[in-house]
């Protein structure tokens, strides 16, 4: 009762495959989540998107750094000028020339214009200025009072125009004795001088100046001064500036030199779509105190700058971030991450290092890092997804391991064993080894049950040729009969051997073809004369059958290359086949036709169609119909292989065949094969008459040439023995005999060398077997046994057989029944040599 209650318990392999691997997944699509998700990748992927913001901003600062330094702030060149200039006016004009002059002031700006205007258009700027002292001695500036400052400040609009004119030039403070000189357009904002309100209105005047006063001894490039956001004018565009104070040789600063950006301009430098391409990042250019950390924005880009800041913000950086940056809440409570850059633009000691030019880069930190709320979600989405696949390949695969298992065992209960099946792989090697092992032992069953059936087709069709033979060869049938009826019982007689070896080839064809031992022999061929040998023959069976037969051949006259015997056996099969189902008073049409490929010139492409209407063939049948030993006509004489053996020789062509076919309507075979072309030259164009004439002569020189010679015949058969002696007989031959190898071998050994001439040798002899008795032949200590002909005549006649004959040291191998001919060719051939 326990064991039978086990087997109702039972698992399938569905359910035994399904349930341990869906909980496998399930367990996997969690771990996979939790590792991936709280395993240290959030950090890592927001120190990466840190990181890309810092990488971005340093490539844009570098950028900046490099125009500031390389370009706009580079003004050695025109302070070297200046100078010269100035030093010339002292010496003119004395110590302090401007101090309380406006003349030699006016004067040096009108000599100094040139010199900026070149400065302007070398530096890329915006702007250029340069403002004179006019005072001995460091000054305090006087509150509630305005101070005047002569200068000149002239502005390009367009800093990477083209222009090398002074046409697109304005001129925003120059005095009237300069203008005209210059040439250039006065801004609507143009004023003669500097007009400053308070000191830090012309902080990048007084600045430089008063850094200049407090130390002599420094160079101007030392005393450097940026000034942030600014204008000369309330109605002038606002820009950024930098400046250095102009000193002669006693550290006497005798004016202010400077080169302006407009913020405008500078915002063309800040492109914030690098940074964020929805508008939730910004670049800031400031002046930063480095104490402190608070920027105070010169200029910026996007509409996030526009929304969280302003010009006249102050930002505070000091909140610094784990990952390297800070926070930031912008005005619209938007909170912000931010990187920091300072751009170098003093030299060491600068008395205004403490306000550091920084680009700043700020992205709303939700959409910084929102790709890793992202990447949870698409983690959970895909986790999902993932597992959701994995159960349906799980239904498929372990649908697809029991379907053919239950396949196999309803198929192989419900077929019979020759029916042949393919239960097909899943590549799983146990389960296919399995499904292998199963339609193996289904091949072995049917293969018994095909020979079987094989066996009884072939008894009973070659007992048909054979009840001919014994018949017309029979004491009681040639009884009484005369010399003609006597003729026509040979005739008869041979006709059905031919018959029966014609079985026993298709046989051996079909085997040498399935063993893959049957090699194509290409020879040189002209293309016309290919069908030359097998037409006569179906003229003949169609005339005897009272059967036209009709004949369309459109052949170019070229040679190539053709197995012409192969060939010639596929289309004799499909001839006379159509002749044997076609009914007397039928048709049956042949049409060959050879053209040159449209592809290559080289090849001839040849379609053979073989027509005739004949009793046709069932739908049924014709999808078995290349399948050896299928007939749907059984009561027509064959083997069932013909058609078997066209195909597979058609496709070792590398060709094809077609068959259409309608029950009592006839059949119609179409082959296509491709050829190679050669040179006609290299066949030998011979008539009938001249071919017939050549082989008679042949034959009787080989009668001639064999006549006299002396043959050691080894063969256990008696008859086989009588007629290989009638035939070696028949042209002169001295013929001896031994009923095995063994009395051969003694008969050789026993006589005198050069006894005989050649050996005809069977393979299968009791005592010794033919191979055997060569090998020993070839032992022997005697000259003639190394160089005397030994020829197999044998009924093995596949290609291992030829190989072991030659293996054993023979010359030649004949297949029985023997061709005289051919025995006589080899003969001559070989005792010739």
């Amino acid at each position: 009762m326990s064991g039978k209650h086990k087997d109702n318990k039972k698992k399938s392999i569905f359910h035994a495959l399904f349930i341990p691997l869906l909980l496998i997944m399930l367990f996997q699509a969690v771990l996979f989540y939790v590792t991936a998700v709280y395993g240290g990748i959030e950090e890592t992927m927001n120190r990466n998107a840190a990181d890309i913001l810092t990488e971005r901003l340093i490539n844009r600062k570098n950028e900046i750094e490099t125009s500031f330094t390389k370009n706009w702030a580079n003004l050695d060149a025109c302070k070297s000028e200046m100078d010269l200039l100035y030093e010339r006016y002292t010496e003119e004009h004395g110590h302090n020339p401007f101090v309380e002059e406006a003349a030699s002031q006016a004067d040096f700006l009108s000599d100094a214009a040139p010199i900026l205007v070149q400065t302007l258009r070398s530096n890329g700027v915006s702007s250029v200025f340069l403002i004179l002292n006019d005072q001995d001695r460091k000054t305090t500036f006087h509150p509630n009072a305005s101070e005047y400052k002569m200068g000149l400040c002239i502005r390009d609009l367009d800093p990477t125009s083209s222009f090398t004119g002074v046409e697109d030039l304005l001129i925003e403070r120059a005095p009237s004795a300069v203008i005209e000189q210059l040439g250039c357009s006065l801004d609507s904002w143009w004023e003669a001088k500097y007009m400053f309100e308070s000191r830090d209105a012309g902080a990048f005047y007084y600045n430089p100046l008063d850094a200049a006063w407090d130390n002599p001894d420094a160079s101007s490039e030392d005393l450097a001064y940026v000034e942030g956001a600014h204008k000369i004018s309330d109605s002038d565009q606002e820009v950024m500036s930098y400046s250095i104070p102009l000193m002669d040789k006693n550290g006497y600063p005798y004016g202010v030199l400077g080169v302006e950006l407009t913020t405008k301009y500078l915002t063309t430098l800040l492109p914030s779509k690098e940074l964020n391409d929805s508008d939730k990042g910004c670049y800031v250019l400031a002046l930063q105190n480095v104490d402190t950390k608070v920027c105070t924005p010169i200029t910026g880009s996007g509409a996030a700058f526009s929304r969280c800041f302003g010009n006249t913000d102050l930002i505070d950086c000091s909140n610094a971030s784990d990952l390297g940056g800070f926070q930031v809440n912008g005005r619209d409570g938007t909170l912000l991450y931010g990187a920091a850059a300072p751009i170098t633009v003093y030299n060491n000691n600068n008395p205004f290092e403490s306000e550091q030019l920084t680009l700043v880069a700020f992205v709303e930190k939700a959409e910084l890092f929102s790709y890793v709320k992202h990447i949870k979600r698409t983690l959970a989405m895909v986790s999902a997804f993932s597992l959701f696949l994995g159960l349906c390949g799980l239904l498929l695969i372990s649908r697809r391991f029991s379907k053919p298992i239950t396949a196999l065992a309803k198929r192989v209960q419900s077929m019979p064993p020759k029916d042949s099946f393919s239960l097909g792989r899943i590549g799983i090697q146990e389960i296919d080894q399995l499904v292998d092992s199963i339609e193996e032992l289904n091949r072995n069953v049917s293969r018994d049950i095909a020979r079987t059936e094989f066996f009884s087709r072939m008894s009973h069709d070659m007992r048909t040729p054979m009840n001919a033979i014994i018949s017309f060869s029979s004491e009681e049938l040639l009884e009484g009969t005369n010399e003609e009826q006597k003729l026509e019982y040979l005739e008869k007689i041979h006709s059905s051997g031919s018959y029966l070896l014609g079985l026993i080839n298709e046989v051996l064809d079909m085997t040498k073809i399935e063993s893959n031992k049957i090699e194509l022999q290409y020879n040189s061929v002209a293309a016309e004369t290919m069908w030359d040998t097998i037409l006569p023959i179906i003229d003949k069976l169609a005339q005897k059958k009272q059967i036209m037969f009709q004949k369309d051949i459109r052949m170019e006259k070229t040679a190539v290359l053709v197995d012409e015997q192969h060939l010639n056996q596929i289309v004799m099969n499909l001839l006379s086949n159509a002749v044997k189902f076609t009914p007397k008073k039928g048709a049956v049409t042949f049409m060959a036709e050879a053209v040159t490929s449209k592809g290559d010139s080289d090849i001839l492409d040849v379609t053979v169609r073989v027509s005739d209407t004949g009793i046709g063939m069932s739908s049924e049948f014709q999808q078995h119909l290349y399948t050896p030993f299928e007939q749907e006509n059984d009561g027509l004489e064959g083997t069932g292989l013909g058609l078997s053996i066209a195909k597979k020789l058609v496709e070792m062509m590398k060709g094809t065949i077609e068959c259409i076919s309608e029950k009592g309507a006839g059949t119609t075979f179409t082959i296509h094969i491709s050829l190679q072309k050669c040179d006609m030259n290299s066949i030998v164009q011979v008539s009938d008459e001249v071919k017939q004439e050549i082989q008679n002569e042949k034959k009787q020189e080989e009668i001639i040439a064999l006549q006299g010679k002396r043959v050691l015949v080894c063969e256990d058969h008696p008859l086989n023995t009588q007629i290989i002696t009638k035939i070696l007989e028949r042209v002169g031959i001295h013929v001896t005999t031994a009923p095995n190898g063994q009395a051969g071998l003694d008969l050789f050994c026993a006589a005198p060398e050069n006894s005989f001439d050649a050996v005809l040798m069977d393979i299968r002899m009791p005592v010794m077997d033919g191979l055997e008795t060569a090998r020993q032949i070839r032992r022997l200590d005697r000259e003639d046994a190394k160089q005397i002909p030994i020829i197999a005549m044998t009924a093995n006649a596949f290609a291992e057989d030829v190989e072991a004959s030659s293996q054993a040291g023979m010359n030649a191998h004949l297949s029985k029944p023997v061709d005289p001919t051919m025995v006589y060719n080899t003969l001559q051939q070989l005792m010739k040599d």
